[in-house]
Formats: C-alpha cells, structure tokens, sequence
C-alpha cells in the first residue's frame, strides 16, 4: 500500500462551486494530459467546446445511460462504459479520468475506483468532486425513498429535472479527508495528491433562520475543521508512474 503526502485544505462550498472547473482545467494543462474521460457527464459535460478545441485534447464523455448522453448540446465522443462492473476490460487507456457529483451514485464504490486505477495509463491522475453525508440535508436524502426525496428537492433547489435528472444516493466512500478514506485510496494504489473539504450550504436558503445558522456553522467548522462534517469535497489521485 503506497503512503500518500497528501495536501488537506478546507474551503467555504462557494469555493468548490467557483473552482471546480479551474481545476480540473489545470490539473489537465499542469500535466500535459491527452486522453481525457469523464464519468457520469451524461447531459451537462464539464469541459467546454472551446476549451476542448483550445488544448486539442481527446475528450470523451461517459454515461451508463443513453438516455443522459442524448441530451448533450454538444457533440462530444460519447462511452457507455460502467465503471462500477466485475467484468471491467479497460486498462491503460486515458490520462485523466474525472467525475462531478457522480460518485454518491456508485453502489459499488471499491470496484468503481479499482477499474478507474486500473484504466488510467501510468502517471495518469483521476479528480472527483462529491458530496458528504455531513449536513442533515443529505442524510436525509440518503435515507428517504427516492420517489419521496424527488417529490420534496423543488421545495429546495431550482433544478430542472430533465437537463439535471435526480439518481439514487448510495454516498459509499463520499466523506471528507478522513484517514479512513485516505487509506481506502491508497490500498488501491493511488498516490493522494490533494484533498479539499468544503463547509455550508444552500439548501436551507428558503428557510432563513437555518440559513443564518448554518453560515455560522460553516465558519466555525472552517476554523476548527472536522473532516467527518464536510458537505462536498474534491480529491486528486494519480496512479504511479510505475505499478507495484
């Protein structure tokens, strides 16, 4: 198992929102990355056309629903791979393997991010940003029927559900920078290279006085950080130049 020097930091949420795109931008051009895919893009990819034609990567946008890639606006490659299989082929085959709010998703987490190592080529980096189960907003949602949770998400976020369609919860290995998850990680044989927590949040927006509250206790969580309370986070792996 490959002990990582990981770099922690904890944001505001505003920051991940603000940021994620940067990111994941520079991750690609900081690296010199080629071959790039990201998971569960379905209808709303985040890279943009010009970026794409700018830096003349190959992007490929991946989705285990048809359905999802259909709605895209722009025609990017297209994969139906399922990462989340035992019967995964892939191997060597991108630079850069990316997901955004996809990993909560995925029942099976361990076999999702073994075939992810697995189809990166060496020295290849993967990024995902997700949510946590540390705010009663989404413990709720992971414990709620989902016909009941979709009737309810209106009441709190302005979401059109055709573009941006809601999917069962599993949150398996979605926590903040956690030990425990670290080495989850690490006994896959990523290198961790940096792990962000984020704080607050804005589901309670329609609802004032818990808004007020939960700002506060972002503040607070960001001068005193508890990893286990984190309400999304960013992580970034690379897999070795070489493979033990």
């Amino acid at each position: 198992m490959l002990k990582s020097t990981v770099m922690i930091q904890y944001y505001h949420t505003t920051f991940a929102w603000s940021n994620y795109i940067p990111i994941i931008e520079d991750i690609v051009l900081s690296n010199n990355l080629h071959k790039i895919l990201e998971i569960g893009g379905g209808a709303n990819p985040v890279l943009s056309k010009k970026f794409v034609q700018q830096t003349k990567i190959e992007y490929t946008v991946n989705d285990i629903e048809a359905t999802e890639l259909a709605k895209m606006k722009t025609p990017f490659p297209t994969d139906l791979t399922n990462f989340a299989t035992a019967d995964f082929e892939m191997k060597n085959t991108y630079d850069f393997i990316f997901s955004k709010m996809v990993m909560e998703h995925v029942e099976e987490a361990a076999l999702f991010h073994r075939n992810i190592f697995q189809a990166l080529r060496p020295g290849g980096y993967a990024f995902h940003f997700f949510p946590c189960l540390g705010t009663l907003p989404l413990v709720i949602n992971y414990y709620l029927k989902e016909s009941i949770a979709r009737k309810i998400l209106p009441f709190f976020q302005n979401r059109n559900l055709n573009q941006h369609d809601k999917f069962p919860a599993f949150y398996h290995w979605c926590e903040g920078p956690t030990p425990n998850n670290i080495k989850r990680f690490e006994k896959l044989g990523f290198e961790l290279k940096a792990y962000y927590g984020f704080y607050g949040h804005q589901y309670y927006k329609v609802i004032p006085p818990l808004h007020y509250l939960e700002q506060l206790k972002a503040k607070l969580l960001l001068k005193y950080p508890q990893a286990k309370l984190c309400v999304n986070a960013f992580i970034v792996l690379k897999k070795p130049n070489y493979t033990v």
